[in-house]
């Protein structure tokens, strides 16, 4: 499949070069593009991989053997649309919402003789940004543009975490929403195919983060909702200090609770995105 993807590329801009067409001078476009997201995630990760560090210490307190890594969530995919103002051959604005989406599974097993329990944890991020980008074209030729973008967005934001333990029918869910600013920049190359249909490749890095996080957390049968979610750490006799998220109404404190505070979810890093221009 990569193969095939790779020899469409190299098609596509064969032909593009070759019939050199000339630039359409359009008031609007569109813009459809996808590929990789690299984000941070903040306390998220952080806070997960507190409780898998925990329940592995707490495995091999009980006599298990615990076996396992926890992966960092890193990389999605992002996907985006752009409707285009040119308000000069050299100038464009836009106004776009996209949907990016990171996750990553990880298990901790841990055996004692014939006992075997295991733990998965599979925390999931997505976001809703809307973007107001400002576009600077500089003609490299007849048919290629670099392109400077810099722009502002709002992120809606959602993070699910599911932490399942098998032989128990243990299930626990986490799902809260909040909302956060941003701002992000970044260069590109736009390659005319024809008068109305552009390729463009862009590299954009992005600084977002969200907090203020409500929602609802279950485990088996019983649901809380409408509360917060928290990040602090934990200090846990003959353990150690974690890294730790919870819920709760208020902001948790007490022995052992140290840093509290809302968590945060961070969406900084980049994206590496191909797609077309529309013109019209």
């Amino acid at each position: 499949m990569r193969k095939v993807f790779v020899l469409f590329c190299v098609l596509v801009l064969s032909l593009a070069l070759l019939q050199t067409p000339a630039r359409a001078q359009s008031k609007f476009g569109f813009k459809v593009s996808g590929g990789l997201i690299y984000a941070g995630g903040g306390d998220i990760n952080a806070g997960v991989q507190g409780w898998y560090d925990f329940y592995h210490d707490y495995l091999q307190l009980l006599g298990y053997s615990a076996t396992g890594t926890y992966s960092p969530f890193h990389l999605g995919m992002d996907f985006q649309g752009e409707f285009l103002f040119n308000l000069s051959p050299e100038m464009a604005l836009g106004l776009g919402a996209g949907y990016l989406s990171v996750s990553k599974d990880s298990a901790l097993t841990g055996t004692s003789g014939s006992k075997t329990i295991t733990l998965t944890f599979q925390p999931k991020v997505h976001a809703i940004p809307i973007t107001f980008n400002f576009h600077y074209y500089l003609p490299a030729g007849n048919t290629l543009k670099f392109v400077l973008t810099a722009g502002v967005g709002y992120y809606l934001t959602k993070i699910d975490h599911t932490l399942g333990v098998t032989g128990s029918g243990s299930v626990e869910k986490y799902d809260f929403s909040a909302g956060g600013f941003g701002f992000h920049g970044g260069v590109g190359l736009d390659l005319a195919l024809s008068p109305a249909v552009s390729l463009v490749l862009d590299l954009l890095g992005r600084y977002a983060t969200a907090s203020g996080y409500t929602g609802s957390y279950t485990s088996g049968s019983t649901t809380h909702t409408n509360v917060n979610l928290y990040y602090y750490e934990g200090s846990f006799p003959g353990f150690g200090t974690y890294p730790q998220l919870t819920y709760d109404t208020t902001l948790p404190s007490g022995s052992g609770v140290n840093n509290a505070r809302e968590a945060k979810l961070d969406l900084s890093g980049f994206s590496a995105l191909i797609g077309f221009v529309f013109h019209f």
